[in-house]
């Protein structure tokens, strides 16, 4: 694929990328983010990416590398999640992408940071159908107690697991290389040093480093390993695979796997209010340059619709909203575009209706009438109709789990038209417009001063990837 002139590009950020466009300088952007770990700022719970010293040989992070992980079933199924102790990650990773996230002991105070980096990304797991688990060498009971104050799950290995999964080990030189990365954390965050007991030590390895895997159907899919004790992947990238020639994508919606998850995370629905209290505190989100509610899309959103990289071509594009979603997925942000998906599946279910069926008022007259469907259509609208109620349900009523803000006035205006209009495939146009005009073109505006944005570029422009639905 031949690349694309800057001129289409948005126009606040064309003179900027025309010097970074050639594809030079966007392969210099992405190698330099190869070579970058991610870590979280615990002050305003944002991410940012900080370099390290890491290079190819001291770590790895790839599905190719996972897939030659010999991480046999059976292992898998004596690897008892809890607390509960009733599901093994192979049983949880037949529904779930189960993250495995191995730490050294709990007494360190880097692990420490890494189980708070976990917890603070638990919303964005959660919406992604992600379950993380802390693998560690402790005693189940003891470790329960440390993580009392997350919703986290954990998971007891041994040496031998740990061999399995193939985590490296880190010589004394670099333990001691991140004394003060320790010490920071002591004093700036205080956490606190100790060592696991004189009968937990005989049992562990006191070497081993960071490990990270998702495990998907029994299957090792994504691996990340480094024997530099403070490096960290970015999140968002390992979790979908951008740096593979392959995206991950699913087609699953919240509807299939909520339940389920509920189960697993039953305080679930306060991870996110209290994750909406948050984003109310924070200073930089409290001066959203919000446009009009009841307005359609923002002025920059309907002057660069015809740009290759602007924000409707983006969400339009599953490959582009790849990295939009890995974007938001580490600004802890994804319902705006969760719920996009969402009203496009809706727009899907309502478009499979026949035209030449019978009027829609007819068939709703004989549904209510009737209780009961009386033919193939009256079952696609009552589908449309109980996908409609599924996005109130979750992410426009005060009480949804992933409730977002919109305007009160068209809610009234849905909510008085969802008996007559349930398989109307614009039901949900107004408030999609408000919340695209009113959260995502700011976040968009984020996104295209991110590494994200570049590396979106630099694979559309160098064709690794499918750029059509």
């Amino acid at each position: 694929m031949q690349s694309k002139s800057t001129s289409k590009l948005p126009t606040t950020k064309r003179l900027s990328l025309q010097t970074t466009n050639s594809t030079s300088r966007l392969n210099n952007e992405h190698n330099r983010r190869s070579l970058n770990s991610s870590t979280t700022n615990c002050d305003t719970c944002s991410t940012t990416s900080s370099s390290t010293s890491s290079t190819n040989t001291d770590s790895f992070y790839s599905t190719t590398e996972a897939s030659m992980l010999s991480v046999s079933m059976e292992l898998l199924d004596t690897m008892i999640v809890y607390p509960g102790g009733k599901h093994s990650v192979l049983q949880l990773s037949e529904k779930h992408r189960i993250l495995l996230v191995f730490i050294k002991w709990f007494g360190c105070p880097i692990c420490q940071n890494v189980i708070d980096d976990l917890q603070r990304y638990l919303s964005s797991f959660l919406l992604l159908n992600i379950v993380p688990v802390v693998c560690h060498q402790e005693d189940i009971s003891k470790f329960s107690e440390y993580l009392s104050n997350t919703q986290l799950l954990h998971c007891r290995i041994t040496k031998e697991m740990k061999k399995e999964f193939s985590v490296k080990k880190a010589s004394l030189l670099k333990h001691a290389k991140v004394m003060p990365s320790m010490i920071k954390l002591m004093v700036q965050k205080k956490k606190k040093f100790f060592l696991p007991s004189a009968h937990e030590i005989k049992g562990m390895d006191m070497l081993s480093s960071f490990g990270m895997y998702i495990v998907h159907k029994g299957q090792v899919t994504s691996s990340y390993s480094s024997d530099i004790l403070n490096a960290r992947p970015d999140y968002g990238v390992f979790l979908f695979h951008l740096k593979e020639d392959h995206l991950y994508s699913d087609s699953s919606s919240p509807e299939d796997f909520l339940p389920r998850l509920l189960k697993l995370f039953p305080n679930m629905k306060m991870v996110f209010e209290e994750l909406r209290e948050k984003r109310k505190q924070q200073p930089e989100l409290s001066s959203l340059p919000l446009t009009p509610r009841g307005s359609n899309f923002s002025t920059s959103f309907k002057n660069n619709e015809e740009d290759e990289f602007s924000l409707k071509n983006v969400l339009e594009n599953a490959t582009m909203r790849t990295f939009f979603k890995a974007f938001l997925s580490n600004q802890y942000c994804l319902e705006p575009v969760i719920f996009y998906e969402q009203v496009k599946m809706f727009r899907m279910l309502c478009q499979r209706r026949s035209p030449a069926s019978p009027s829609f008022e007819y068939q709703m007259e004989n549904i209510l009438a009737h209780n009961s469907p009386s033919s193939a259509l009256d079952l696609k609208i009552q589908e449309c109709k109980q996908k409609a109620e599924y996005i109130i349900d979750n992410f426009l009523k005060d009480t949804s789990m992933f409730q977002i803000n919109t305007s009160g006035k068209l809610l009234r205006k849905l909510f008085s038209a969802i008996e007559e209009k349930c398989s109307d495939e614009t039901l949900f146009d107004d408030i999609l417009q408000d919340i695209i005009s009113s959260m995502l073109v700011f976040r968009f505006e984020n996104f295209i001063d991110s590494p994200f944005f570049q590396d979106m570029i630099h694979r559309v422009q160098s064709n690794k990837v499918v750029t059509s639905n």
